[in-house]
């Protein structure tokens, strides 16, 4: 297991696509361009075994996501190809994800999974995780439409120059100072 380079990516692409059935190359060209602008926030593995590539790793450090004050990994996917899935590969680029974390001082990892990607759940319950106490919300907008109240709020991207107020508004209602996610959020949007 090794942090993924540049010349990886087709490869990771290619092999994305044939275990999750479509091709997701905006997604994993963000996530490896921002593993390569900041390495030790956004993590890229690869696990190769010989010449092939036989897994895959992205992840990320949360400072202050969703509200939580404590540092926070997500693990944004995982994939490892048919051929290799009883060759502990899974579980190689945990483990290296992992050491990565605890080098950091983060001892959580959260992760979204869908309920009938079972083997992946069979997976990750082996590892050790288990199910958050708190509950994923999604809002359909197609079934439910935003319908705007009449306001004098202007409504605009935030700018660089915004970071301190947002800061300042955040720490009404979150305790601790969530400055360094937001300094990250900012920099992946720049």
């Amino acid at each position: 297991v090794r942090p993924m380079a540049a010349d990886d990516l087709a490869r990771v692409i290619a092999l994305d696509a044939s275990q999750m059935g479509r091709r997701r190359e905006e997604f994993l060209e963000r996530r490896w361009r921002a593993a390569f602008q900041a390495p030790g926030i956004n993590i890229a593995l690869v696990a190769c075994l010989d010449d092939d590539l036989a897994g895959y790793l992205l992840g990320q450090v949360l400072y202050g996501a969703f509200g939580v004050t404590t540092p926070l990994a997500a693990l944004d996917t995982i994939i490892v190809g048919g051929p290799w899935r009883r060759n502990r590969v899974g579980r190689a680029l945990l483990d290296r994800f992992r050491a990565h974390l605890a080098g950091l001082r983060i001892h959580l990892i959260s992760t979204v999974v869908p309920w009938n990607r079972r083997e992946l759940l069979g997976f990750l319950d082996a590892a050790g995780f288990r199910p958050a106490r708190d509950q994923h919300l999604v809002w359909d907008l197609a079934e439910y439409p935003f319908a705007p109240r009449e306001t004098e709020a202007v409504v605009r991207p935030a700018r660089s120059q915004d970071l301190l107020s947002i800061v300042s508004v955040d720490m009404e209602d979150v305790p601790a100072s969530r400055k360094l996610y937001f300094t990250a959020k900012q920099k992946a949007h720049e």
